[in-house]
């Protein structure tokens, strides 16, 4: 009993400092008006999942109209599966948040984001990174 004991702590602590294999990439790219953070999660070689938000900066009396236009946005793909959307809004900024589970999405929900082409199962993150980096991203 105790070294099935201890190899269940040591599996438990491996997995703790390992992540289980997942690493998160962080890229974000703006200026005074616009930000946009994406954070891909990657098993190995393969991006599972990918988080965008894009927040918009606005004076505070364009707020409603704003958040409006996202709304319309939202209503895009909040019926793609595999994708969660949401909007919020504050003060002066708006944002648009998608939250993408790759292995759910189809071609048509991928050429619909301009995602075509690219290949989430064999690129490893720093490719990954090297790629939105030569987009104008800055990663870690």
């Amino acid at each position: 009993m105790k070294k099935v004991s201890s190899l269940i702590i040591a599996l438990v602590c491996v997995f703790s400092l390992t992540g289980c294999g997942t690493k998160n990439v962080t890229c974000t790219t703006g200026d005074d008006s616009q930000s946009i953070t994406v954070v891909t999660s990657f098993n190995g070689k393969e991006a599972t999942k990918i988080s965008m938000e894009t927040a918009i900066k606005v004076d505070e009396d364009q707020v409603d109209q704003a958040y409006t236009s996202l709304d319309t946005a939202k209503a895009m793909y909040e019926n793609q599966s595999g994708v969660k959307v949401s909007t919020s809004k504050g003060k002066d900024s708006v944002s648009l948040k998608l939250e993408m589970e790759l292995s759910k999405l189809d071609e048509d929900t991928l050429d619909s984001m301009g995602l075509d082409g690219v290949d989430f199962k064999n690129t490893s993150s720093d490719e990954y990174a090297k790629a939105m980096e030569d987009q104008g991203y800055t990663c870690k």
